[in-house]
């Protein structure tokens, strides 16, 4: 009968084993399903937007109310965050380029007026020789009627006093 107490224990020992693995597999079962598998999505979804390649649009499904399904929550919400602040970014960059081209319009104007008065100073400078010009020209008829005119006040005084001399 030891021979049969020794069975009946080490079937109970292979019976409580088994039912031992059934619980730590089905253990393993529901921690896979329930948390490493959220945490597994979870980090393929921060390793496709930190290889540049991500998907903003993409969102994780919150399954459950528990600290995995905050943690998927709270990376939905960085998500939409980090979308908004490039939508910003973009739209911001817009009115840069919009800017940058009036900018660029107003620059070319102020060119253009600079040549224009430029072109302006040039043609007043030019004048201004010209006038420049003239009154040398006319100074020196100026200078050329005195001295004629010394010549005939000159000839005049000698014509006096050759009248004079003639009268005496």
């Amino acid at each position: 009968n030891v021979h049969s107490l020794e069975k009946l224990i080490f079937s109970l020992f292979a019976l409580l084993f088994g039912i031992f693995l059934l619980f730590i597999f089905a253990l393993v079962f529901f921690m896979n399903r329930s948390v490493i598998s959220p945490i597994k999505a979870i980090a393929e979804g921060m390793k496709d937007i930190a290889q540049g390649e991500g998907d903003l649009t993409k969102r994780l499904n919150v399954v459950s109310k528990d600290e995995i399904g905050q943690l998927s929550h709270e990376f939905n919400t960085f998500i939409e965050k980090l979308d908004d602040l490039i939508w910003h970014v973009n739209d911001r960059n817009q009115n840069l380029g919009l800017v940058s081209n009036e900018l660029s319009g107003v620059s070319a104007l102020m060119s253009a007026t600079a040549d224009s008065v430029s072109a302006q100073a040039n043609t007043v400078s030019e004048a201004a020789e010209q006038m420049n010009s003239n009154m040398t020209t006319v100074a020196a008829a100026v200078e050329q009627a005195t001295v004629s005119a010394n010549h005939v006040a000159a000839a005049a005084e000698e014509m006096t006093g050759s009248i004079t001399e003639i009268a005496g």
